[in-house]
């Protein structure tokens, strides 16, 4: 009986600090995601082929944190950059 409630301990246990770490991965993704859209919308001295880099990789790890209003603001970046 004392192994079950040991054996019950270590898997709550497991499955809460699992828990636990997806969160935080989680947040860290999103506030990666945020620094890269920060530098995108306000750094003008990327090239283009820099700045359709980064709103690749923004759409690629990103998708799920944007909203409407950064989908938007992509869309016009990538319609706009053109190399001069």
């Amino acid at each position: 009986m004392n192994k079950v409630k040991t054996l019950a301990s270590i898997t709550l246990l497991f499955l809460i600090v699992s828990s636990c770490v997806k969160e935080v991965k989680e947040t860290i993704d999103s506030i990666e995601c945020a620094t890269l859209l920060g530098k995108l919308s306000q750094d003008d001295s990327d090239s283009c082929a820099e700045a359709l880099a980064d709103i690749e990789k923004i759409e690629r790890h990103c998708s799920e944190f944007l909203s409407d209003e950064s989908k938007e603001l992509i869309a016009t970046l990538r319609a706009n950059c053109t190399d001069n």
